[in-house]
C-alpha cells in the first residue's frame, strides 16, 4: 500500500502525470520542435499523444484476459459458465480482452503412436496398436479362451453314468460306471433291481473296450429270459425279431410257409396275431388308418410306427412316438452317449460326461 501522504516515489503513473504537466506548461515551446522525420509537431498533436498515454496507462491496470488484477476477491460464481468454465461478465473492458482473432484453441490433438479407433467390436473404447495388444488381437484371444476345452482325464479310461429312471420316466437315479464289466441283475451284479420280476438274476452287462486310441461301450444280454431292448428309430424285421410297442412285446414271424405276421405274446403264450401283406402299414391307436392290432394298448400314439416291405425286406420305423420303438438285441451292441435301453419294465439311459 502507498503512504497516505502521497504516491510511491517510483509510481509509473505519477511519473507520467508529472511529465504531462511539464509538457502542457511548455506547450508554446513545443510547437517549434521538430520530429525525427523533419515535420513540425503541433501542440494539439502533443496533447493527443499525452491523452493516449494516460488511457494506455489506465488500461495497464487490467490483465490480458479482462480481469481486474487489483481486486482482492475472485469473480462471482454466477458470472462463470457451468459448462465452459469461462468468465462471462456483463461489462467487457475496453482493452485487455483478447479477441477471437488474437486467441483461439487448436482443436487438433496429437495422438500417441497408433490409431485411436474409438471403440472395438464390443463397444469399449480402445487404442489400436499394430502389435498384439490391438483390439483385434484382444478379440482373438477372447475367442481362443472360449474355445479351450475343459479339462478331462486322458491317461485313464473314461467314466460313464447310467440313469435309472423312476416310474414317471422323468426323475432318475444316477449310477457311475467306473469299472467294467458292469452287470445289471435282479439278484446279482453291480446294479441290483430286486423288485423287477421280469429281470433275470444276472440279466445284462456293460463293457468298456479300448479300440486303438478310442474307448467304446457295449451292451450285451446275458441269455436272459425276457431279453434286453434298446430304443431305435428304425430296425430291420427278420423272423423271430422281438420289439416293444407301448409296453407290449411283439414278435415278427416270417417262416416262409405263409404270409408274415405280427404276434403279441405274453411270457409263455401267444395272445394276438395279425398277418401283413406287402406294402406299408401303420400301427397305432387310430382305427381309421392303422391295422387292427394292439387296440387295447393305452401307450400307443394314434400313429405310432410304420411297418413296410422295402426292396425285398421288412422294416419298422418309429413315427416320433411318445413311448418309442424298442428292439431286442441278439448280440453285443454299441452304446453311444444318450442311448436308452429297457430291461423288463425298467428303463435306463446311458451317458458319457
Amino acid at each position: 500500500m502507498p503512504p497516505s501522504d502521497g504516491p510511491a516515489p517510483n509510481d509509473p503513473l505519477d511519473f507520467i502525470r508529472r511529465a504531462a504537466r511539464l509538457a502542457q506548461s511548455d506547450r508554446g515551446a513545443q510547437s517549434d520542435r521538430v520530429n525525427p522525420a523533419g515535420k513540425a509537431l503541433k501542440a494539439d498533436d502533443v496533447n493527443a499523444a499525452i491523452e493516449r498515454m494516460v488511457r494506455d496507462d489506465s488500461a495497464d491496470d487490467m490483465d490480458s484476459f479482462g480481469v481486474d488484477m487489483s481486486a482482492d476477491t475472485p469473480p462471482a460464481l454466477d458470472s462463470i459458465d457451468d459448462e465452459s468454465g469461462l468468465n462471462h461478465t456483463s461489462e467487457a473492458p475496453s482493452r485487455g480482452t483478447l479477441a477471437e482473432a488474437d486467441f483461439s484453441v487448436d482443436s487438433t490433438i496429437e495422438l500417441p503412436e497408433g490409431d485411436l479407433s474409438g471403440a472395438d467390436e464390443s463397444g469399449e473404447p480402445s487404442l489400436s496398436d499394430p502389435t498384439a495388444s490391438s483390439s483385434r488381437a484382444r478379440n482373438s484371444s477372447r475367442q481362443t479362451i472360449l474355445a479351450t476345452p475343459l479339462y478331462r482325464p486322458t491317461r485313464r479310461p473314461p467314466m460313464a453314468v447310467l440313469h435309472l429312471f423312476d416310474d414317471d420316466q422323468r426323475n432318475y437315479e444316477a449310477v457311475r460306471i467306473r469299472q467294467t464289466p458292469f452287470v445289471i441283475g435282479r439278484q446279482d451284479g453291480d446294479l441290483v433291481v430286486g423288485h423287477e420280476r421280469q429281470m433275470s438274476r444276472r440279466h445284462a452287462r456293460i463293457d468298456r473296450v479300448q479300440e486303438g486310441d478310442l474307448w467304446r461301450w457295449y451292451l450285451a444280454d446275458l441269455r436272459s429270459t425276457n431279453g434286453t431292448f434298446i430304443r431305435t428309430k428304425q430296425a430291420a424285421l427278420e423272423d423271430g425279431v422281438e420289439v416293444l410297442l407301448g409296453g407290449e412285446l411283439v414278435r415278427f414271424v416270417d417262416a416262409g410257409a405263409g404270409p408274415p405276421a405280427l404276434v403279441r405274446i405274453a411270457p409263455s403264450t401267444e395272445e394276438e396275431r395279425i398277418t401283413i401283406s406287402p406294402g406299408a402299414h401303420l400301427i397305432g391307436s387310430d382305427p381309421g388308418v392303422c391295422l387292427p392290432f394292439l387296440k387295447e394298448s393305452r401307450f400307443l400314439d394314434p400313429q405310432h410306427l410304420r411297418v413296410e416291405h422295402v426292396k425285398g425286406h421288412w422294416q419298422v420305423t418309429d413315427l416320433s412316438s411318445t413311448n418309442g420303438l424298442w428292439v431286442a438285441i441278439t448280440k453285443r451292441t454299441e452304446l453311444v452317449s444318450g442311448a436308452s435301453f429297457q430291461i423288463g419294465e425298467q428303463r435306463f439311459a446311458f451317458h458319457v460326461p
